[in-house]
């Protein structure tokens, strides 16, 4: 599958044929294959909150996966809080991503905290921290723009205890 991203970019181009670029996704499209038995992951567009709390999910989970997830939350510790709630004892959370904390600042003011305030929390939740470190990345922009930033963000894996 080819697609070209770049094509409606107008600022910071140092090349105009840098818009033009082809970019080749790897694999087959999803509807060229389906699966030989149904898949057990399930995708949600809803507020987190409001699905991880329906009783069905409790400790019903094997891994939570959030990659740029937590800086969006309006209430961190809350969210902490239910996906240890949703996850089996042994469950693992995997999360990557910066701490920004660009969500509604006129809503009720919560607690942002820093890397190490976030891993003590998740350890006096119940969580055991397995590995966490941070890493430079970029988020959605454009290897040949003239104007790039970077995140140091915060990759950890816990487990449930």
């Amino acid at each position: 599958l080819s697609i070209y991203p770049f094509v409606h970019e107008l600022a910071n181009v140092s090349k105009a044929a840098n818009l033009s670029r082809c970019v080749h996704l790897p694999g087959k499209p999803a509807f060229v294959s389906a699966p030989s038995r149904p898949l057990k992951m399930r995708m949600v567009g809803a507020q987190f909150e409001e699905v991880c709390t329906e009783e069905h999910h409790q400790k019903s989970w094997d891994a939570v996966l959030s990659c740029f997830f937590l800086d969006a939350c309006p209430d961190l510790t809350r969210v902490c809080t239910q996906i240890y709630s949703v996850l089996k004892p042994g469950g693992l959370w995997l999360n990557f991503g910066p701490l920004l904390y660009h969500f509604n600042r006129h809503a009720r003011e919560v607690p942002r905290l820093t890397a190490d305030e976030l891993l003590l929390l998740l350890s006096r939740i119940g969580f055991e921290i397995l590995e966490h470190a941070t890493q430079v990345c970029t988020y959605s922009q454009d290897p040949l723009s003239m104007c790039r930033s970077s995140y140091h963000a915060l990759f950890f894996a816990a487990c449930k205890r």
